[in-house]
């Protein structure tokens, strides 16, 4: 073949061979890295975007309306968490409330009481000890160091009092009278030089309308547990208190005081409501029952006279609570706060231990052998005060929360397998792109 013939034949397989546009092809070629590109970029946005709803989800204010006054007052069955975004109770009142409690993000929740309208307090202060809900769960009083507050969530607005001397260091509300017009205080100074000086105590009757407070306790001893230290009687006429391992009866009307001196090692007033109806003072105290050849420690709780301090009758607490914590009576059955957690006890005279991060709280109507939850307990949710007016006859609705625990516990793991989802295709997204400009492969 001679060098024409083999240039002739070059021309014809060359124009054998189908034109390729190299344009149009790397055109496309970089559309289709773009779409996968967005693809994965839009996967990667998508898991971030539930990883972020996994978070805050859970937490936002859902149904937080404005409270209606209307309804009949009952107690929720069912409570948990408000949101991050819930309104302040004393600047958006909810109205009377059947109960408050601590929400685990340092506030104080508060639920109405003829609709699950929840708002909150910003004090770190625990319900039932030393945030207190008023009789008619119209107000709630609480303390930060030297002052006191009452929150108006009726109509709004937060009142503050003092202990009045300079001298004290904590002043705190201790107990309601039953006409919600003056509290129980406690005024605590400490010591300067705990060597030969004692934490004195003084307890005092405050008047919400003038601010007057009217000592009627002063000692060094140490008080009870706070939810436990003081009750007052239905009348309102005389003052339970108790300082180490003895109570003090005083009479409002004749100042008169009767101390008392239970023979029991370890106990305690049993809480806000230990004047059952029939008079008798009720103390929390621990005892050892026999069942078969061993014996087990159970509560009870110990009536006896106000003026003897003679045991008139036991009753047993049913259930498996560490402690109780009595807080009214549905006619002659007491109703308490039942606190479960593995270092709540009773461990001596007036010392209550309750074990506010690991435990829950229930509210239980014990009748008999048998008990009846008002409040179921919720895990997170460590102290609870109802209001005392709602407990004689109780009454009870499902309850229906803006969020229930435990739902925030189910949506950790799940944000952290979209995140590790959203790292993945990130990933994948970038090693394609890196791989596409190297030349390895599509």
């Amino acid at each position: 073949m001679t060098g024409a013939q083999l240039s002739e034949a070059l021309r014809d397989a060359a124009d054998e061979v189908p034109s390729y546009d190299v344009l149009e092809g790397a055109i496309a070629d970089g559309r289709r890295r773009r779409q996968r590109t967005v693809a994965a970029s839009g996967l990667a946005v998508l898991a971030v975007l539930g990883m972020a709803a996994a978070l805050t989800v859970p937490w936002l204010p859902g149904r937080d309306g404005v409270a209606q006054p209307t309804g009949v007052p009952t107690i929720p069955e069912r409570i948990g968490p408000p949101g991050p975004f819930a309104r302040d109770a004393s600047s958006s009142p909810p109205g009377r409330a059947s109960l408050i409690f601590s929400g685990g993000r340092g506030d104080v929740v508060v639920v109405g009481a003829t609709a699950d309208t929840y708002r909150v307090i910003d004090t770190d202060a625990e319900p039932g000890w030393n945030a207190l809900l008023s009789p008619t769960g119209d107000r709630v009083a609480y303390s930060r160091g030297r002052d006191l507050y009452v929150v108006d969530l009726v109509r709004g607005g937060t009142r503050t009092f003092g202990p009045g001397q300079d001298s004290v260091d904590t002043f705190s509300p201790q107990a309601w009278l039953p006409d919600g017009g003056s509290l129980v205080v406690l005024a605590t100074t400490y010591a300067d030089d705990p060597t030969t000086q004692g934490v004195t105590k003084q307890l005092s009757t405050l008047d919400l309308q003038t601010g007057a407070l009217d000592q009627f306790a002063e000692a060094t001893w140490p008080i009870a547990t706070p939810g436990f230290a003081v009750a007052v009687s239905p009348d309102g006429s005389r003052i339970a208190y108790q300082f180490s391992d003895f109570v003090t009866v005083y009479d409002r009307r004749t100042r008169d005081k009767t101390r008392l001196e239970p023979e029991s090692a370890a106990f305690a007033l049993a809480g806000r409501a230990a004047w059952a109806p029939d008079g008798s003072l009720a103390l929390l105290q621990k005892t050892w029952r026999s069942s078969g050849n061993s014996s087990e420690l159970h509560l009870e709780l110990g009536l006896v006279d106000p003026t003897t301090g003679a045991v008139r009758a036991t009753v047993p607490v049913a259930g498996n609570h560490s402690v109780i914590r009595l807080i009214g009576w549905s006619g002659g059955d007491p109703v308490v706060v039942g606190y479960e957690g593995p270092y709540s006890a009773l461990d001596a005279a007036g010392q209550v231990v309750i074990s506010g991060f690991d435990g829950t709280v229930g509210v239980y109507v014990i009748s008999g052998a048998e008990t009846r939850a008002l409040v179921q307990p919720v895990e997170g949710i460590s102290f609870i005060d109802v209001t005392e007016e709602l407990l004689a006859d109780p009454r009870s609705r499902s309850g229906d929360p803006p969020w229930t625990l435990p739902l925030p516990d189910l949506w950790i793991p799940l944000s952290g397998l979209l995140v590790v989802a959203g790292l993945v295709v990130g990933g994948w997204a970038l090693g394609r792109r890196n791989r596409r400009l190297i030349g390895l492969g599509p």
